[in-house]
């Protein structure tokens, strides 16, 4: 019995150490999976060096962006007023910096950025054409509803 606890003892850290549910996983590379803090779609920027949260809704065309850190538990403050969603054949959607009171977030410090789709499409792709989360620039990132 006591060398059965000292294994589930010995990995559950393993089991637990990034969440349950997974948006996204690391399968052979990472072996662990990361959760969507608020039930969007993550977004994994670099090699388990950060991660955006996309969520969307289509009835209105809402675009909300979350900049999170590598395991998706934190959110990651970054610079830009804000950022600019490409979709081929449309113009670019601005998605604006969303300051908080409550967590002390400003307009260039802020994790949170928000736009509207005006054609409200079910299904779409886009590009962020560059983003700078902690000193790393990331270019041409892919994205997409569903």
């Amino acid at each position: 019995m006591i060398s059965r606890l000292l294994l589930v003892a010995s990995i559950l850290p393993l089991i637990t150490c990034c969440g349950g549910d997974s948006a996204h996983s690391h399968g052979d590379s990472g072996g662990h999976a990361h959760t969507a803090p608020n039930g969007g779609k993550l977004i994994e920027l670099g090699d388990h060096f950060a991660n955006l949260e996309l969520l969307y809704d289509p009835g209105t065309g809402q675009v909300r962006l979350h900049v999170l850190d590598a395991h998706a538990e934190n959110y990651a403050r970054i610079a830009a007023p804000e950022l600019s969603l490409e979709r081929a054949g449309r113009p670019p959607t601005a998605l604006q910096a969303r300051a908080s009171d409550l967590s002390g977030e400003r307009v260039g410090d802020c994790s949170r950025f928000e736009g509207v789709l005006e054609d409200r499409p079910a299904q779409w792709e886009a590009r962020i054409a560059l983003i700078e989360v902690r000193g790393a620039r990331f270019e041409q990132v892919e994205l997409g509803y569903p």
